[in-house]
């Protein structure tokens, strides 16, 4: 149904319903059963795939492509330009008074929270809220677990793709702590490299990657850190604050790490040396990865 005040200027697919002031640009290209609600606008050079839905008052372009399926709330802003085009990929979906700005990626099924503002690309599954969007969860990921102790069911999901628990030894007395790790008693293998990541303060997201043939160990030394975890069959979201019990991720598991708490410190060991060429980053090419394994 296309109301009697839309202005469709584009070829007109089937199944289309245009709410009243709705507005499309003649260089839009829509595929079928597309919804645009009340006041929605799609500007020049920009494509809307089927079945996806736009709220009241949302505005798509120029420059953008939202692909099948993708759900826009109300009075959502979806910026592209000619040099930065925009991509939504298939059943995203984005709350009311979001902003996507020109140039960013939107994974696939990733959830953007009413009022986000999103500068930087969004992985596939990906939860993020605030201003500047950060991620806060995966879809289907679950809630963190308490960290002392983390129960081995949080691990359930992920376990079919060897991610496990490393427990080392701990010690403690009146004069303080002590956490040790040794090979072959704990580690799985000898680190041929160790980085610490800390300084976290503004709410960022580290990680966003997998890695082609290396194994690691995380262990959080001080504060707590949200490790989301991807093996491509399922998610699990876990909770890092004790500096006796490491998280170990085999090469191909694809992790992201949030909600570092204030002076967190992670120490991370990994089997090989470092190789930039080695590091998967984008989401996108690790999911076909794993796919043809």
């Amino acid at each position: 149904m296309i109301s009697a005040d839309a202005r469709v200027q584009c070829a007109v697919p089937s199944g289309l319903h245009a709410g009243a002031f709705s507005y499309v640009d003649p260089e839009a290209i829509l595929g079928t059963s597309v919804h645009l609600g009340v006041g929605a606008a799609v500007f020049q050079s920009t494509e809307v795939g089927a079945d996806s839905h736009l709220g009241a008052g949302t505005r798509v372009g120029p420059y953008v492509v939202l692909e099948q399926g993708v759900r826009l709330g109300t009075n959502v802003v979806v910026e592209g330009t000619q040099g930065s085009p925009t991509r939504i990929r298939p059943r995203a979906q984005i709350g009311s008074g979001c902003t996507v700005l020109a140039g960013v990626t939107v994974g696939h099924d990733a959830v953007l929270q009413a009022g986000a503002s999103v500068d930087r690309d969004v992985p596939a599954h990906a939860v993020v809220a605030g201003n500047p969007a950060r991620i806060v969860g995966y879809v289907d990921a679950g809630a963190p677990a308490d960290p002392s102790p983390t129960p081995a069911e949080d691990l359930a999901a992920v376990a079919h793709a060897g991610v496990r628990w490393v427990e080392g030894v701990a010690a403690r007395d009146l004069r303080g702590s002590l956490a040790a790790y040794e090979h072959p008693a704990h580690l799985p293998f000898l680190p041929a490299r160790t980085y610490l990541v800390y300084g976290v303060t503004d709410g960022s997201a580290r990680g966003e990657h997998a890695h082609k043939t290396c194994d690691e160990i995380l262990v959080c030394v001080a504060g707590e850190i949200d490790v989301l975890l991807d093996t491509h069959i399922a998610r699990a979201r876990v909770r890092l604050g004790e500096a006796s019990r490491g998280l170990y991720l085999p090469a191909m598991t694809w992790r992201v790490l949030i909600n570092h708490t204030p002076g967190a410190v992670l120490l991370v060991l990994a089997s090989e040396a470092y190789d930039p060429d080695e590091y998967i980053r984008d989401h996108a090419d690790w999911e076909e990865r794993v796919r043809g394994s």
